[in-house]
């Protein structure tokens, strides 16, 4: 069994995934594309190379960071490479490892998904290409993960004005 405390990081990440993968299947951590481009770990699995980042919250509010993780995910399709992104506010659980690897293994994790953090930064900080991220990303979570995410939001409006918190579109998911 994997232990997570606390939220999520890449460091965090980083170490859980190196307990579940075979050492000689980790590809690596910052693991360059080209001189000015990187991967944050690689690992394979069965002979399927995964590339993964973990995205903060400058994946949802900077199109040029979000125009560059695009062009790295055409690099690494064009290879036969698996592009995984885990979101800031998902956490790695017994769950999401199977949702996003299609790995089976335990992980304990005491850090519920979704904005929970204070200094999270929140959907309404969203630039339009990050909103519509979020949209599809959202959509597909298993749905426990959605419904902690939805849920985190709600607690969110509780505190802060709705304004603050959400984009408009997102009223469809029931906030």
């Amino acid at each position: 069994m994997v232990e997570i405390e606390g939220y999520l990081t890449q460091e965090k990440l980083e170490k859980a995934l190196k307990q579940i993968i075979q050492h000689d299947d980790w590809l690596g951590r910052e693991v360059y594309i080209n001189r000015y481009q990187r991967w944050d770990m690689s690992f394979k699995v069965n002979n399927q190379v995964f590339v993964v980042e973990f995205d903060g919250d400058s994946h949802y509010r900077n199109p040029q960071t979000i125009r560059s993780e695009r062009e790295k995910n055409a690099i690494a399709e064009s290879l036969g490479q698996k592009v995984i992104r885990i979101p800031y506010w998902v956490q790695l659980t017994t769950e999401t490892l199977k949702h996003f690897f299609q790995i089976d293994h335990q992980i304990k994790q005491d850090f519920p998904h979704g904005f929970i953090d204070k200094k999270a930064m929140l959907p309404a900080s969203f630039c339009e290409l990050g909103m519509k991220r979020f949209d599809n990303e959202i959509c597909m979570l298993p749905q426990r993960v959605m419904k902690q995410v939805l849920d985190s939001l709600k607690g969110q409006m509780a505190m802060h004005h709705r304004d603050f918190v959400i984009y408009e579109r997102l009223s469809k998911l029931g906030l």
